[in-house]
């Protein structure tokens, strides 16, 4: 049975302490969002669902029959895609991203000045151009509600005034993790993205730093000295 986490909130922090990315997102996502419109919690046994737009998140493995229902719940919800640690789910596959975690620390070849914390809004519209089917409406009220809660932190690098790297910082529990990294595509190969983990490296209060990555930067960051623990699964409902 999937119910809403408002009906039994002691439960739904309960299913939160797995270790996993999906529980850290989910759990940062419940804490700072509680007057979002476009976002809702649910139980499911041992498990928690957040439903965010068209997107499903679930922060356990299904069985047969929870995949079953979940696909009725699905139908009801318009959900369109599914994002989970399990690696096989009897749906049709659309992307694998990888969890990785630094290890040992690495030399920056040069310093950058950063601007730490730049206009949510500017460095929305600079995620929108630099991720396909970034929706600049749907990340600000994300980058907004985590540094208004002292939760995320943005960095960025400008040339004349314009972002042209940055990413941004969430604090999901005790570990750091680096999202919406990116660099323009003028100004890639001279190390603007390797400043920015520096920064985040030196401001990350000792939490562990990680990551999610597609498979085609996966070899940029091990050459960083991240390495790799997992992946995370995003299925589609429809081919």
């Amino acid at each position: 049975m999937i119910i809403n986490a408002r009906d039994n909130p002691a439960k739904f922090t309960q299913n939160l302490k797995r270790e996993n990315f999906i529980s850290h997102k989910i759990r940062f996502e419940y804490e700072t969002s509680s007057s979002a419109s476009d976002i809702s919690f649910y139980t499911m046994g041992d498990k928690c669902l957040m439903l965010k737009g068209r997107n499903l998140s679930v922060n356990g493995d299904l069985s047969d029959q929870e995949t079953e229902n979940l696909m009725i719940f699905c139908s009801f919800a318009g959900v369109e895609t599914i994002e989970t640690c399990q690696k096989s789910l009897p749906l049709y596959p659309g992307s694998t991203l990888n969890l990785l975690r630094r290890t040992e620390k690495f030399i920056v070849p040069h310093n950058i000045e950063l601007s730490a914390n730049e206009s949510i809004y500017a460095f929305a519209e600079f995620c929108r151009g630099n991720f396909q089917g970034i929706n600049r409406d749907s990340v600000y009220p994300y980058f907004a509600r985590a540094v208004n809660h002292g939760m995320g932190k943005i960095y960025t690098v400008k040339n004349d005034g314009q972002i042209v790297s940055g990413g941004f910082l969430a604090n999901y529990g005790n570990y750091t993790y680096i999202t919406f990294l990116s660099t323009k595509e003028n100004y890639r190969g001279q190390g603007l993205a390797r400043t920015v983990i520096k920064a985040v490296m030196e401001d990350n209060n000792g939490r562990e730093i990680r990551l999610i990555c597609e498979n085609k930067l996966l070899s940029f960051y091990e050459s960083m000295n991240f390495v790799k623990i997992d992946e995370i699964y995003v299925y589609n409902i429809k081919e």
